[in-house]
């Protein structure tokens, strides 16, 4: 009830009149400041936490809404001077959660307000982190001067961008984990707000990133005497793997002109890579792939595969989601490296991946666009591939299938083609799980229709190979045999998708072996 109250408030608030506005922000305020909230500590925190929500959503409305209606009742002066001095106890705050949504609020608020009013939050700020040495006011602050110029939009908030920056970055320097964590968090959406216009600030924050990357106080286990404890909790390297991610994105093109910015760049995102903890590693792994965009012969690609190939097995899933769509981006920008230092077992590894967890995004992508820039040049690998999918044993299965004897069950989920060794006394042979071998037969179809389309003659003439001197026994048409015998088992499954997908395999056997798009 307290929830969908204030949602309707948010949504309610910013469509009134200037003076009724005033008024109901007025009896907030005034709910917070009651002295019958003292009495109770926990309940005046849900009250001021609740006051503090349900202003930051209406100002969220209002942004998204019409502007002039928003101005005239949430942007007057009255309004804006109650909403000050409430959203300050919430910067300062030590609640994360409620410092975040102050700050928003605040920067919110700016936008909405007028160039006065943001030029005195920016002074007030600066003040307090010159004059208050409280790390939740400092954290505070550095949130909110993000939120502001986030918020305000980069020609309003132009001028003030130096002073932020230089805020920020003195902020980032201090010892404290709370301070220079949020400082950087800031500085992070400073610089994805501030895009181009931040290019003069460039050389400023990458020397500041190279010196903090010495500092003990901001290694993953650093911080001040007093609060070791809370160091864990501010992966403060994830921020800045961030902030190197936007300046690339800044920096654009020039990265190839520019050695000094790049080496530095690429140096900084290498040692991250190299940390031991999973969640700088997926930071770092963004921003290479990003850093591939502008300067991909700077990378050593071979060596960032092989890395992506262990992260793969991983027990943390945002790092092998992370490698996953890495590999995608490389596999789009050169599927012949990709093959040369992965080769087949990276694929085996990737339909291994779907096995073990099929709602991992990424890992069809990464085997079809392979498949569609290499299948015309070699299909008789990939349908070797295919094939040792299909007839795959693992050790997961063995243990789940002798189960399901002992008992008397069927487990069709593993079964699936039914190719089981001969003999009563004999162990079973194993097979890929069946969305895995649908995804292989599948495959076959695709290497069939893109061979046929990409009118490579000789692995659909044999006459016109063996004329040509060609080895005929790596050619489409030779493992026609093979095809027929995979499909014909597929269509005799216990899983329809699976017979279904055999039919189609079998038929674009008939059309290879018909075919005659050359005359011969």
């Amino acid at each position: 009830m307290v929830d969908a109250s204030i949602n309707l408030f948010a949504q309610l608030l910013p469509l009134q009149d200037p003076s009724l506005c005033a008024k109901m922000v007025a009896l907030l305020a005034e709910g917070c400041r009651s002295p019958k909230l003292e009495r109770n500590v926990g309940r005046k925190t849900a009250v001021f936490v609740n006051a503090t929500t349900a202003i930051m959503l209406a100002l969220r409305v209002a942004g998204a809404g019409a502007q002039r209606q928003a101005r005239e009742a949430l942007g007057n002066p009255q309004v804006t001077s109650t909403l000050t001095e409430l959203l300050k106890g919430s910067i300062a705050n030590g609640d994360v959660v409620l410092r975040s949504a102050g700050s928003e609020a605040l920067g919110r608020l700016a936008g909405l307000a007028g160039t006065t009013y943001l030029t005195s939050q920016i002074t007030t700020l600066v003040e307090q982190v010159v004059n208050n040495r409280d790390p939740d006011v400092r954290a505070g602050c550095a949130l909110a001067f993000g939120a502001i110029y986030s918020h305000v939009g980069v020609l309003a908030a132009g001028p003030l961008l130096k002073t932020a920056v230089n805020v920020l970055m003195s902020l980032g320097t201090d010892p404290h984990p709370l301070v220079h964590f949020w400082a950087l968090s800031a500085l992070s959406e400073v610089v994805n707000a501030a895009s181009l216009s931040y290019a003069p600030f460039i050389n400023t924050t990458i020397g500041m990133l190279v010196k903090m990357y010495s500092m003990e106080s901001h290694e993953p286990e650093g911080g001040t005497l007093n609060n070791t404890n809370i160091a864990g909790d501010l992966p403060t390297y994830q921020v800045v793997c961030r902030i190197i991610d936007a300046l690339v994105g800044v920096v654009g093109p020039e990265l190839q002109e520019s050695s000094h910015k790049r080496n530095v760049i690429l140096d900084l995102v290498t040692e991250f890579m190299h940390e031991s903890d999973a969640g700088i590693n997926v930071e770092a792994i963004r921003c290479i792939e990003h850093f591939l965009i502008f300067a991909p012969s700077e990378v050593d690609v071979p060596d960032l595969i092989r890395r992506l190939r262990s992260n793969m097995g991983s027990t943390r899933r945002p790092l092998k989601v992370a490698s996953i769509n890495a590999l995608y981006r490389l596999v789009q920008r050169d599927a012949v490296t990709m093959s040369k230092v992965g080769g087949d077992k990276l694929v085996e590894d990737l339909f291994s991946m779907l096995d073990d967890d099929a709602t991992i995004e990424g890992v069809r992508n990464v085997i079809t666009s392979w498949l569609t820039q290499t299948a015309a040049q070699n299909p008789s690998a990939w349908i070797d591939l295919c094939q040792r999918i299909m007839s795959r044993t693992t050790a997961s299965q063995q243990a789940t299938d002798a189960a399901n004897q002992v008992g008397g069950l069927r487990d069709e989920e593993s079964e699936s083609l039914g190719v089981v060794a001969s003999g009563g006394g004999g162990a079973e042979r194993q097979t890929s799980r069946w969305r895995t071998q649908l995804f292989a037969l599948q495959c076959l179809h695709e290497i069939c229709k893109i061979t046929v389309a990409a009118g490579v003659r000789e692995h659909l003439d044999i006459p016109y190979a063996k004329r040509r001197g060609l080895p005929t026994q790596r050619l489409l048409v030779s493992r026609v045999p093979d095809l027929i015998k995979m499909a014909f088992t597929a269509s005799a499954a216990h899983v329809p998708d699976i017979r279904q997908e055999g039919l189609v395999v079998l038929r674009d056997v008939i059309e290879v072996r018909l075919s005659r798009p050359f005359g011969s």
